[in-house]
């Protein structure tokens, strides 16, 4: 299975998302971005700057990642992210919204109307808070389409010193 992300390449949470998946046999991994990777390298990840800057750097950018044939595509961030999911009508879509992607850009139409659009066509949705699956309820998504999944805390890095209530 070959999964294509499009995600931040210098963002954490991208980062723990391709790392566990790039761990996992049988599935191959690229990652795609609009900016430069400040991640450490993932053995078996092949990794691609695209580009945005005018209709043609953003048609090769389609273009690579069509020639990929990606089974999966994971967009992380609804806005190029997820606009670039809409071209490739045979791939599974799975979208992940950050929260400010969805919170603060649903009331600009055009916005809206392009999330609506990707949320349609996902297969899959994932977030990370309850009022976030209750504003892609709004936006139009079905139930059974949203995952929540909460990153977490490793209690053995981080714990409070604190009397709990």
């Amino acid at each position: 299975m070959h999964i294509l992300y499009l995600a931040d390449a210098s963002s954490p949470h991208s980062y723990r998302w391709i790392k566990y998946f790039s761990e996992t046999p049988g599935i191959n991994i690229t990652w795609c971005s609009f900016s430069k990777n400040t991640m450490p390298e993932l053995d078996g990840v092949k990794y691609k700057v695209l580009s945005k800057s005018n209709p043609l750097k953003l048609l090769q950018s389609i273009r690579y990642i069509s020639s990929k044939s990606p089974d999966i595509i994971h967009a992380h961030y609804l806005g190029w992210n997820g606009l670039m999911s809409l071209f490739f009508p045979k791939a599974k879509i799975v979208l992940t919204a950050w929260g400010s992607d969805i919170v603060f850009n649903k009331k600009n139409f055009i916005y809206k109307f392009f999330i609506k659009k990707m949320i349609k066509k996902a297969n899959a949705i994932t977030c990370d808070a309850y009022h976030l699956k209750d504003t892609l309820l709004d936006l139009g998504s079905k139930k059974d389409k949203i995952k929540i999944i909460m990153f977490g805390i490793d209690e053995d890095l981080f714990f409070s010193k604190r009397e709990p209530f």
